[in-house]
């Protein structure tokens, strides 16, 4: 598995040139009702994250409309990066990492029609970050694609 991700890190960060890209997948214990605290920990110990960040759970239309957005515009300047259909295969290969388990996803962000989202990485003096993604979590694992822009 840690193969795959990396590969697909990289993969990303190819077409994506200029973003910071965050592709992780990594086990846990089953969250049950804690959840939201499961991820605000797994985010902060990826060191570029704020703590008790606002992460809404989401569905996976939803969430492939975002990435998708995320994905094929550098979002500072809505400029394009890549096709959708290829945003698409990137999306497939990242959700793939989870096979059939059922998914629960979480973001900072929606897209209709255009991002709305409040950024969840931290702060660094002169650096306004357009930051989206999703957080996976499943019974045995969690996992995050991440793409932030720096404005």
């Amino acid at each position: 598995m840690l193969r795959k991700v990396h590969e697909l890190k990289e993969e990303i960060k190819r077409k994506r040139k200029h973003a910071e890209i965050i592709v992780e997948v990594c086990t846990i214990e089953h969250p049950d009702n804690q959840i939201l605290q499961t991820i605000d920990t797994f985010l902060c110990t990826r060191g570029c994250f704020k703590r008790d960040i606002d992460m809404k759970e989401t569905d996976q239309h939803g969430v492939n409309k975002l990435l998708d957005y995320a994905l094929t515009k550098q979002m500072v300047h809505d400029l394009d990066m890549m096709s959708s259909g290829e945003a698409k295969a990137l999306i497939n290969k990242f959700f793939n990492l989870f096979g059939a388990a059922n998914k629960r996803l979480f973001t900072n962000a929606k897209y209709d029609n255009g991002l709305s989202w409040s950024s969840i990485m931290k702060e660094t003096p002169g650096v306004i970050y357009f930051d989206t993604g999703v957080v996976v979590v499943t019974r045995n694992l969690i996992g995050i694609l991440w793409i932030a822009d720096k404005g």
